[in-house]
């Protein structure tokens, strides 16, 4: 099923299927680079759902640490620095697919990065899939979460069904 955003202005879709994240496959073939940051967890149980996309030659993954852990400056700048070490474009993509922290993070790279490049949403649990449409991202500081971030609205979100069938919930 595809549904539209319908805000005023810089609509997506947004898939929700079994198989969705075939969709992907669509859009990298749109941009001159992608970076599927991929929660660790998430890897660790679905990194074959990505040989496909990995195939591609200007797609990289970069694996980053689940839950709120990822939404540091650390991790913000050494993840900055790989991409920025691909020489990226405008019309690069940052692939987000893990949890809420997961996206919220790959967005606030997406929303900074070169002022702005598309950012894709592929929720894996169900309270992601609630913050993928929001359009808040960012990441936490020594005062409190949360507290840099953007409003940054996704290109396109991307809920496969298979992946909350499939999830090993003793980990989450």
């Amino acid at each position: 099923m595809k549904l539209q955003t319908t805000y005023p202005s810089n609509n997506y879709p947004i898939f929700v299927e079994h198989g969705a994240i075939d969709h992907i496959s669509t859009y990298i073939d749109q941009f001159d680079q992608s970076f599927i940051l991929i929660d660790e967890h998430v890897n660790q149980y679905f990194a074959d759902k990505f040989n496909d996309i990995l195939s591609y030659e200007n797609v990289h993954k970069v694996i980053i640490p689940a839950g709120e852990k990822t939404k540091t400056f650390e991790q913000y700048q050494e993840t900055l620095e790989y991409i920025l070490s691909h020489h990226v474009t405008r019309n690069t993509a940052i692939i987000a697919v893990g949890g809420g922290a997961t996206g919220d993070f790959a967005g606030f790279v997406a929303a900074t990065l070169l002022r702005g490049v598309h950012f894709i949403q592929v929720p894996t649990t169900i309270l992601a899939h609630d913050s993928s449409v929001g359009g808040k991202v960012g990441i936490n500081s020594k005062q409190g979460k949360n507290l840099i971030g953007a409003f940054y609205r996704p290109t396109a979100v991307i809920y496969d069904l298979d992946f909350l069938r499939r999830y090993h919930l003793s980990k989450y």
